[in-house]
């Protein structure tokens, strides 16, 4: 075994042990509503590191059966919502729930515990909060806060106290006085609670305004959001209106329309989410029908800003078509960023943007300086799930317009399998993306000419786009691509990336992929499956892999298969990308994978994309070895980069290899300072050494990520362990590592974060 596959194994593993343990136990609480299952997941026992980390096969089986356990408490606490939750709040319920497990399991004991405090705030008679709360408090040793949490649990209705009184992490609180109140008010009646399950009634569209309100809206289990229920009227005798505006292709449109030749807008919703700042107004697409927002929907947060996750049926169609827009930004402080990358850059977000995409959902944002010359395209991926425009208020109109016609245009015959096979997003995108402007074959539509991150208003040919719809015959629908990563290359914590639980996983959906380039590997590689979704199994798909964005020498793409459903995806560093089709400075590589089938359209794209951190500064050798890491070391004025997506780390590290060109640690100093301080080739910062120079003692270092001024920063905190290092005489300069229980450094170590 390798000292670094030692270190990994032994030192590492056991930092990393009590947050997955803490995060565990809550998502169990909170699946349960009940006391968190301390036993088996929280309690030390008093073992060495060395005799913890035994690589026996009983240990190893343990160890995986809780993670599995850790993994299933955590989806059923998303499935689960207590029945006193609103509807229109158990979203935001799911999301916290998630938030707060995944922060504690992968390491973020501060963001889970600031988590953990806005369920307690936003939910303070939910008592599984409130234990769970009680017990982090007890395990940082705060134990009168401990204390309150549990009689706020009690008054809430907790009636468990056997396993508060025997779990071990409140062992300290039963000398105090107050516990065995507690212990007897838990024993007690329960306070009355009066739960209402109200039954939704769809309501009847008037005067084309279907109106959301908690009294035709349910919570879908299925979707995952709420649903809203709507009876339509009934159909007018004098047939479909069509579609008014000057724009091109609307007189096509229209004498389809009048022929039955096009399904019209009949059916079809709109969503305004900006107070009708910038609508898609009533007079030119009349047989819309538009969504409203009742005072009591909108006061817990829907109908404003970005889409939040809504399903409409109207009458027996669960799943009818939907556009929206929100003309709208965040403008202020360090987080300022469009609706759409928004989108892109909250914990499942892009989820609920895939169920949009497979909901016949689809809404429109502008970019508002996430894509103009001054800082260049800032967007971390690309996706097929919305339309973003260039520009500000109001640039979506074209856009949304050409989609209104292209959903109007369709035949009632096509339109109905889209819709029942929910399919309408991705043949929209496709459609929408044919119609470019010199997007004119279909080489010209598997470019980046047809798959820019943000689309320019005068580049949309609506027209086109009206005979495209026009033309699709139901049996021409293409399949949907939709991709899972296989396996990808890791980084190594507290070695090659640094902040504990970062990953360069960005997120996972099956017609989006996205990458963070975090580790000081050169390349990060990846392999990818491809399947199609309602595909024809008598026309079986194969896939296309094209690179849309980044340098090819840099980015090599291996197809396999016979279809070409898998491919081995490696990406080299980049300094910076062009963007096309404008040529604006971005961080970002995009490949785009399209499924074919003989006889069908060509399909929307699904994509991968990687973004590397704007401000750091890298060189590597001639071998591919990292020599110099800056990190932030850019200017902010200079290069923005999303502190969102991108923690600071105000250090640079100036690694080094032994004669036979192995790893040999680095040395570590202020980015525009001496580099001053040493670590191993584990990661370990050395306090002591040898005559000739040989680290002795090092101490294993934790990465905390704090915010801090509205900013998420790296800091530097020395660990509960050291490395204590031999060598086999003076020749020996490689050695080898032994984890111990540190004793208390005698000075602290410089954080030049702070």
């Amino acid at each position: 075994m390798t000292d670094r596959r030692r270190w990994t194994e032994i030192a590492r593993s056991a930092l990393g042990r009590r947050p997955l343990r803490i995060g565990a136990g809550l998502c169990l609480a909170l699946a349960a509503g009940a006391v968190l299952p301390w036993h088996g997941w929280g309690e030390r026992t008093g073992a060495s590191v060395a005799q913890e980390n035994q690589p026996d096969a009983a240990a190893r089986a343990r160890t995986e059966q809780a993670r599995l356990s850790a993994q299933a408490a955590l989806r059923n606490a998303q499935a689960r919502v207590p029945e006193e939750v609103p509807v229109f709040s158990r979203a935001d319920f799911q999301s916290l729930v998630a938030e707060i497990g995944e922060a504690f399991r992968e390491g973020r004991p501060v963001e889970g515990d600031v988590a953990l405090q806005q369920a307690v705030a936003r939910w303070p008679k939910m008592h599984a909060f409130r234990v769970a709360l009680a017990q982090l408090r007890a395990r940082q040793g705060r134990l009168e806060e401990a204390e309150i949490e549990l009689k706020a649990a009690a008054e809430a209705g907790f009636r468990e106290p056997d396993r508060i009184e025997t779990s071990p992490v409140f062992a300290e609180l039963r000398a105090r006085p107050a516990f065995d109140g507690i212990l007897e008010q838990m024993r007690g009646p329960a306070p009355e609670r009066e739960v209402q399950t109200p039954v939704a009634i769809p309501t009847p569209i008037d005067g084309l305004i279907a109106t959301v309100s908690e009294a035709n809206s349910e919570w879908s289990q299925a979707d995952g959001v709420v649903r809203a229920l709507f009876a339509l009227p009934p159909p007018d005798e004098r047939g479909p209106i069509g579609v008014r505006g000057e724009q091109a292709g609307v007189e096509r449109l229209n004498r389809l329309i009048a022929s039955g030749e096009a399904a019209s807008n009949r059916g079809d919703f709109y969503e305004n989410l900006d107070d009708d700042h910038a609508i898609l107004f009533r007079e030119l697409f009349p047989d819309l029908l538009r969504i409203e927002h009742a005072p009591e929907v909108r006061a817990q947060g829907y109908g404003y800003g970005l889409a939040r996750g809504l399903a409409i049926s109207a009458d027996a169609e669960q799943y009818p078509p939907l556009i929206g827009n929100a003309s709208l930004a965040m403008t202020a402080g360090s987080g300022w960023r469009s609706m759409a990358r928004l989108a892109l850059t909250r914990p499942r977000n892009p989820q609920e943007l895939w169920r949009q995409y497979v909901s016949n959902q689809l809404y429109f944002y502008p970019e508002h300086n996430d894509h103009d010359g001054f800082h260049g395209d800032v967007f971390p991926a690309n996706t097929p799930y919305m339309i973003v425009s260039q520009g500000s208020s109001g640039s979506e109109m074209t856009a949304m317009r050409a989609v209104a016609m292209i959903l109007a245009a369709f035949t009632p015959e096509t339109k109905a399998e889209l819709i029942r096979r929910r399919m309408v997003s991705p043949v929209v995108q496709m459609i929408w993306r044919r119609g470019q402007k010199g997007v004119e074959s279909l080489e010209d539509y598997y470019s980046p000419l047809a798959h820019p991150t943000v689309f320019d208003r005068e580049m949309a040919e609506s027209d086109r786009m009206v005979e495209m719809a026009n033309a699709l015959r139901p049996e021409q629908i293409p399949p949907l691509p939709t991709l899972k990563v296989i396996e990808e290359t890791q980084p190594t914590p507290g070695i090659s990336v640094f902040g504990d639980g970062l990953t360069q996983a960005w997120f996972d959906t099956p017609a989006a992929i996205s990458r963070l380039f975090r580790t000081t590997d050169r390349t990060l590689t990846m392999t990818v499956a491809a399947a199609a979704l309602n595909p024809d199994p008598k026309r079986p798909a194969s896939f296309r892999w094209q690179l849309l964005r980044g340098d090819p020498s840099k980015v090599r793409i291996t197809p396999t298969g016979e279809r070409g459903e898998q491919a081995r995806i490696e990406v080299d560093w980049h300094e910076g990308v062009e963007a096309p089709p404008r040529g604006l400075r971005s961080h970002r590589i995009d490949i785009a994978v399209f499924a074919e089938a003989e006889g069908a359209a060509p399909s929307a794209p699904a994509f991968v994309s990687v973004a590397f951190p704007p401000r750091q500064e890298r060189e590597y050798d001639a071998r591919g070895r990292i020599k110099v890491v800056s990190y932030d070391g850019a200017e902010p004025q200079a290069e923005y980069a999303d502190p969102w997506l991108w923690p600071e780390r105000g250090w640079r590290d100036i690694y080094q290899y032994d004669a036979e060109g192995r790893p040999d640690g680095w040395r570590r100093g202020p980015t525009d300072g001496y580099a001053s301080e040493r670590y191993t080739r584990h990661g370990a910062a050395v306090y002591e050494s040898d005559a000739q120079g040989r680290p002795l003692k090092a101490r294993i270092m934790a990465y905390p990520i704090a915010p801090e001024n509205q900013v998420r920063k790296v800091l530097r905190r020395a660990g509960d362990h050291i490395l204590v290092y031999g060598y086999d005489g003076p020749d020996d300069l490689t050695g080898y590592a032994t984890p111990q229980i540190a004793e208390p450094a005698a000075k602290p170590l410089r954080n030049p974060t702070r």
